[in-house]
């Protein structure tokens, strides 16, 4: 492993301690500052390492020992963010909305309920006559004319992540529970990629570094434990995409692609998007791919569609499309209206440039690719929260270790 990979994820450990530390959780304070920072994030991740001599084994071993120390302190601040967010056990004081919807959806699954029916969203739809787009009549709501329950807003498998602690533990608790269970699952999956995408040597120094890189955020707990943010249950099944497609096993990447797609829109089709781009090239193995991507979006989405493609539709992609509208969380809720359309053209040009990238066709370049198309994406995105980050935060540590490989893919 370079010195290079090494200073550059020093550099975005210490960019996302910021990033995490002195911005509001709900979204950044300045929308200006959404642009600059995915900014300043994609330098290090896409820049080719030039100084590329490997660590010398004596430094790797007290590197290595230094961060283990590190690594070793983070459970007990984790501890104390648990004690601290204890005695939280009100819905309404701390978590956030994203937790109380997905504990009311875990809820209604087990009991045979549809969550895309019941209320399962917290946010208030407001009403504008004046679009046109939302209107209240006799206590209905409908956007665009579709009838809105108040549904879950976020996909099946978002909520099934839930469901095994739900059952077992009281409503915080048990978000609380499979949160860490989430973060542990996150620390193995990029131990995983890693491993996949490094040669051997010095990656106990690699793997190191990105623990504690990603343990580094000094508000984790606080995340996790007091506002439940759910975002990090991506993360596993996306690592472990990417490490599934670098060791040429296509039909499982394919699946747990879709799964991430099946927990949340973005960053799933993003993922999606950057996989199958760097399998252009290769008609097997993306026949592969699209087979696994296929099976597990059937059936994670088939069984919501059946029960009321309508509630389904009105609650997720009609929510976030019509009623959640533009922010001051990010830079576009500071443009004028009429500028917009072109800013959202520019940052879609943005991210399909990012993910062209990845038709080199090796798994390092479709990870990065991944990195700038995403950092685009919630650069120019409408809402800028600081949960979107979560899935990207270890993507983007793990991408600043790994070379581009010169030889590309293996053409088998």
């Amino acid at each position: 492993m370079p010195w290079s990979g090494l200073i550059r994820l020093a550099a975005l450990a210490a960019l996302w301690r910021f990033l995490q530390s002195t911005q509001h959780f709900d979204g950044l304070r300045l929308g200006a500052l959404t642009l600059g920072l995915a900014a300043v994030l994609a330098l290090p991740a896409s820049l080719t390492a030039r100084w590329s001599a490997t660590v010398p084994p004596r430094a790797a071993r007290l590197l290595t020992a230094a961060l283990l120390v590190w690594i070793a302190v983070a459970p007990i601040d984790l501890l104390r963010s648990w004690q601290d967010a204890a005695h939280f056990r009100d819905f309404r004081s701390t978590v956030l909305d994203i937790g109380d919807n997905t504990r009311c959806a875990a809820s209604a699954l087990l009991r045979g309920d549809n969550p895309y029916r019941l209320r399962c969203q917290r946010t208030e739809i407001v009403h504008e006559p004046s679009r046109g787009v939302v209107r209240r009549a006799d206590g209905a709501v409908t956007l665009r004319g579709v009838p809105y329950r108040y549904g879950y807003p976020y996909f099946p498998l978002m909520a099934a992540a839930f469901v095994p602690a739900t059952p077992f533990l009281d409503g915080v608790t048990s978000l609380r529970v499979t949160l860490l269970a989430a973060l542990a699952l996150t620390l193995l999956a990029s131990a995983s990629l890693l491993r996949s995408l490094l040669p051997t040597g010095n990656r106990a120094l690699a793997f190191c570094a990105v623990w504690a890189a990603l343990l580094c955020n000094p508000v984790l707990g606080f995340q996790l434990f007091e506002e439940c943010s759910t975002d990090l249950v991506i993360a596993p099944a996306l690592l472990w995409s990417f490490a599934a497609f670098a060791r040429r096993r296509y039909g499982l990447s394919g699946a747990l692609a879709a799964a991430t797609f099946g927990m949340k829109l973005f960053p799933g089709a993003l993922l999606v998007a950057s996989l199958g781009v760097a399998l252009y090239d290769r008609p097997e193995a993306r026949r592969r791919f699209a087979v696994g991507v296929a099976l597990v979006t059937a059936l994670v989405f088939t069984p919501a569609l059946l029960a009321g493609a309508t509630d389904f539709a009105s609650a997720t992609l009609l929510f976030y499309a019509v009623a959640h509208d533009v922010e001051r969380s990010a830079l576009a809720g500071w443009i004028p209206s009429a500028l917009r359309p072109a800013w959202y053209a520019l940052g879609a040009a943005l991210v399909a440039w990012s993910l062209r990238s990845a038709r080199r066709g090796d798994a390092s370049s479709a990870l990065r690719a991944f990195v700038l198309a995403d950092l685009a994406f919630l650069a120019f995105n409408k809402m800028s929260h600081l949960n979107y980050f979560e899935p990207l935060g270890p993507a983007l540590m793990v991408a600043s270790l790994v070379q581009r490989d010169p030889d590309g893919p293996d053409p088998s």
